[in-house]
C-alpha cells in the first residue's frame, strides 16, 4: 500500500556558493577508474586542469593496504586558461607553448 505524507510549503531555495580554485577528487580501489574519469572529464570539459596526481598505498582497518588516487584539479578561469598548471603564461598564438601544455 502507498502511504503519504501531509502537504507541506516548499522550503526556500539556498544561494549558491562562490567557486573553489581548486579540488581533489580522490578514489580508493576500485573507484580509482571513476576518480580519473572525473577528473578526466573535467579538464576535457574545459572546467579546470589537473594539476597532480598523487598515488598512495594507505593502511586498512583489516591490516592490509589499497590503492588510493588523489587527483588536484584547478579551475579554468580566463586567466588559468592563459598559463599552464606551473603558471607559466602561455601565449595561444605560440604553437610551442601550446604543444608544451600537451605534453605536460
Amino acid at each position: 500500500a502507498i502511504v503519504g505524507t501531509e502537504e507541506r510549503a516548499a522550503e526556500l531555495a539556498v544561494e549558491a556558493k562562490e567557486p573553489v580554485d581548486e579540488i581533489k577528487i580522490s578514489g580508493l580501489g576500485e573507484a580509482i577508474n571513476t576518480a580519473v574519469a572525473a577528473a578526466t572529464r573535467a579538464e576535457a570539459d574545459g572546467i579546470g586542469i589537473i594539476a597532480k596526481v598523487e598515488t598512495h598505498y594507505p593502511d586498512m582497518p583489516n591490516e592490509r593496504g589499497c590503492a588510493q588516487i588523489v587527483i588536484t584539479v584547478k579551475r579554468m578561469t580566463v586567466q588559468a586558461k592563459m598559463q599552464d598548471a606551473r603558471g607559466k603564461v602561455i601565449d595561444p598564438e605560440n604553437k610551442e607553448d601550446l604543444q608544451e601544455i600537451w605534453n605536460m
